[in-house]
């Protein structure tokens, strides 16, 4: 993934940063994935994902994301996101 970071859901929001990375499913169904350049399986459903790395500043960061989809569009593809962070850097 290499999508922008926004203030809020909205797609014209102010841009705070980016989120690189990839994601990696925990399970062999193609549902309980979540790569949120596809499709957005259900709104509200809370997602959990370890934060391994980082670059910069977060260089050797790790933690966990909580994220929940605000909205998604089928037709253009596009999905917004809420992500509730917790990073431990030393």
């Amino acid at each position: 993934m290499n999508d922008p970071l926004t203030v809020g859901p909205d797609l014209t929001s102010t841009v705070i940063g980016n989120a690189q990375g990839m994601f990696n499913g925990s399970s062999f169904s193609l549902f309980s994935r979540y790569p949120p350049t596809d499709f957005v399986p259900s709104r509200g459903t809370i997602r959990e994902m370890a934060i391994v790395g980082g670059r910069g500043a977060f260089r050797m960061a790790k933690g966990f994301t909580l994220l929940r989809a605000t909205s998604s569009n089928a037709t253009t593809g596009n999905a917004s996101l809420e992500f509730n962070v917790t990073l431990y850097h030393y």
